[in-house]
């Protein structure tokens, strides 16, 4: 399923499943799926606006929380680490720490704000993605760092017209407001960039500024890519109905590739620009 909107909601694509003929079900609203390390976005925004940066160094060890006790994916540890590396490389053990530093009720709270209405708990693994949600909602979240922090409700229609040209329908609203602050969704620009430059998101590289995030659930049964540009957000996710297992699949690989493959052609000709307080250059 993928859905893609711009930056203030407007859903300018959407595939709900492999084949409308073959079910009508659309997973990209109604599936409710474990958005895996995906859901980051909402730890590591609640750190930022905690104090954290994202060159402060956090150690990635070994850490048990009410008897859970997160894996790295390969299960290495690399010792001391810059925050921008932790999400980068999306390590585990750093996410659930940082979860417990700056409060799990401020982490789904975070969610909350961004837009985030499936049921979500303070489980320690909430850090970790467990908690299920929709891919619109989540991909509505992302596109919050795209405009510059300024909620989005993500719609499907704004303007109805007859033949005479007469307008029956107008959206009126344009959402919630500002609900990051410009540090904060600069500091969250930064890390999800070089989550696409160097990170497990590499395969997803555009050749002008983007930023994204990886997500695969346990045993590689949900598998997604949301990423953006200032103009262009889109989400990507692989799974089974039945929640069964992929075979070798996560965000990083089909989801990444997929998503680069739609916004490529989706930005020709479109001017590339900075993403929102990202001052800092990359060669692409």
């Amino acid at each position: 399923a993928m859905v893609a909107m711009r930056p203030d909601g407007a859903i300018t694509a959407m595939v709900g499943g492999a084949s409308y003929g073959d079910s009508q079900f659309n997973r990209a609203t109604q599936a409710l799926r474990q958005p895996g390390s995906a859901f980051k976005l909402f730890v590591y925004l609640t750190a930022f606006e905690s104090g954290f940066r994202p060159n402060d160094k956090v150690e990635d060890a070994p850490v048990t929380i009410d008897g859970w006790t997160p894996r790295n994916a390969g299960g290495k540890y690399r010792g001391t680490v810059s925050i921008r590396e932790a999400v980068a490389r999306s390590i585990n053990s750093v996410a659930a720490s940082m979860a417990e530093r700056v409060g799990r009720e401020n982490v789904t709270a975070t969610a909350r704000r961004l837009g985030i209405t499936s049921e979500i708990g303070t489980d320690p693994a909430l850090a970790l993605g467990t908690y299920e949600v929709t891919l619109l909602e989540l991909t509505a979240a992302y596109a919050v760092m795209a405009n510059g922090g300024i909620g989005v409700w993500p719609h499907g229609i704004t303007e109805v017209m007859d033949g005479e040209g007469r307008i029956l329908f107008r959206r009126s609203g344009g959402g919630p407001g500002r609900v990051v602050a410009a540090e904060h969704f600069a500091a969250v620009n930064d890390v999800l960039t070089a989550t696409i430059i160097w990170g497990t998101g590499k395969a997803a590289k555009l050749d002008r500024p983007a930023a994204g995030k990886t997500g695969t659930s346990q045993d590689s049964r949900d598998a997604w890519f949301i990423g953006y540009t200032p103009d262009l957000i889109a989400g990507v996710w692989f799974g089974n109905d039945n929640d069964s297992p992929m075979d070798r699949v996560g965000g990083g690989s089909y989801p990444a590739l997929t998503w680069r493959d739609f916004m490529k052609p989706a930005l020709r000709g479109v001017d590339p620009k900075p993403l929102p307080g990202v001052s800092v250059q990359f060669s692409y």
